[in-house]
């Protein structure tokens, strides 16, 4: 029987030492740009050699993609490699094959036994696809597992890190020694600390209690004759126990003017926001919880320079981005809040909890305010794209 020798990709050091592991169960939590997507494309195709079965799952279909990507870069250089692009899969000699699959539907994932169970970026799937799905998938050939992914909080793949069942590894950023000299400073200067400890240190860092730092808090200006420059807007508008809050700021600074509040029946907020839109003249408004039908979305229309309505209620990812933009503004900028006690207060008390199923929630204590939080969130949003694409947001 002819034999041939294939000789794959080189890994790093640390790649090499998770490789040549023997342990059936293997775990990765790994900063951002570390290598594990490539690490887990190396061990598919070197058990595909072997004629073995692999599963690439990925949370999603588009980060399955980016290790399937891989796959087929490094596929092509081997002879007889066999790669169906449609289908995501790879496959060489009589049994190796590769398939790449999404967790989107798990229950699409159940039914064949499995040589070698990949999970990319499993931090962000259920713990049930692992447990549930997946896990029985390995047991009529005695399958091994390689679990690989940046922290997430501390979810179950934390539980996992720590178990006995694992060989586990914990690997920053910096220790990818192809990563650009001084990209990991910058991103040190640049990160909000928590996201820093989690994205690129690899730190389960526990998101859970209160969210933002303490604030700079600078004097208060209410009115438009005190305040210098343009100004732009982001408007809340409430819903019991929330008041409808305007934040104003001015464009090019790190801070918030002032934050209006007015708990008037919403019928009458019309003609009071027009007033301030009209004293104030923003450069630009952004709205939130406000449909194109409302009296108030129309007076906008009319009296703004550059108006842009924002999503009625943002998704969890949306609220979660904003959050860490302005966290990273108030911790490295220095971005300063108005010296106004609700405003401060709701700061302060305003906090993350993780429910069971391992989803971070944000908001104020039940039957408290948040008005103020939503309002800054969108006049910070606004400052970022005032000025720079001001013409993309003209209705």
């Amino acid at each position: 029987m002819r034999h041939r020798t294939i000789t794959l990709p080189r890994l790093h050091t640390r790649q090499m030492e998770a490789a040549r592991s023997t342990a059936r169960f293997r775990l990765l939590a790994c900063g951002r740009r570390w290598g594990k997507t490539k690490l887990c494309a190396h061990e598919a195709l070197r058990e595909m050699l072997e004629d073995k079965r692999v599963w690439h799952v990925a949370p999603t279909y588009s980060i399955g993609l980016i290790g399937f990507r891989d796959m087929v870069l490094m596929g092509r250089q081997i002879p007889g490699v066999r790669i169906q692009m449609g289908a995501k899969t790879l496959s060489f000699g009589a049994h190796g094959s590769i398939a790449v699959k999404s967790a989107d539907y798990p229950n699409n994932l159940r039914g064949e036994g499995i040589d070698l169970l990949i999970l990319d970026e499993a931090a962000f799937m259920p713990e049930q696809t692992w447990i549930t799905i997946l896990r029985p998938s390995l047991m009529d050939k005695s399958g091994r597992a390689l679990l690989a992914s940046s922290p997430n909080g501390k979810n179950w793949f934390y539980n996992a890190f720590k178990s006995e069942l694992f060989e586990s590894w914990q690997w920053p950023s910096w220790t990818n020694p192809f990563l650009p000299s001084g990209e990991i400073d910058i991103m040190r200067a640049t990160y909000p600390k928590a996201q820093f400890a989690q994205e690129v240190a690899a730190d389960f860092v526990d998101f859970q209690g209160r969210v933002f730092p303490a604030p700079q808090v600078l004097p208060t200006i209410t009115s438009r004759r005190a305040a210098k420059g343009a100004c732009v807007f982001g408007i809340a508008i409430g819903r019991s126990p929330d008041a409808t809050a305007v934040a104003i700021a001015p464009e090019g600074e790190e801070r918030v003017w002032c934050v209006q509040q007015t708990h008037m029946d919403y019928s009458q907020q019309e003609a009071w926001l027009e007033k301030l839109v009209r004293e104030w003249e923003p450069s630009l408004v952004v709205l939130q919880a406000a449909g194109e039908d409302t009296p108030v979305f129309r007076m906008l229309l009319r009296e703004a320079k550059s108006f842009f309505p924002d999503a009625p209620s943002p998704t969890a990812t949306a609220t979660a981005e904003r959050i860490d933009a302005l966290i990273g503004g108030m911790e490295k900028d220095k971005y300063a809040l108005p010296n106004q006690a609700s405003v401060i207060n709701q700061f302060e008390t305003y906090t993350c909890n993780r429910t069971p199923s391992g989803v971070y929630t944000f908001g104020a204590p039940t039957g408290m305010p948040e008005d103020a939080v939503a309002a800054v969130l969108l006049v910070y949003w606004a400052q970022q794209m005032a000025g720079r694409t001001m013409k993309a947001f003209r209705i």
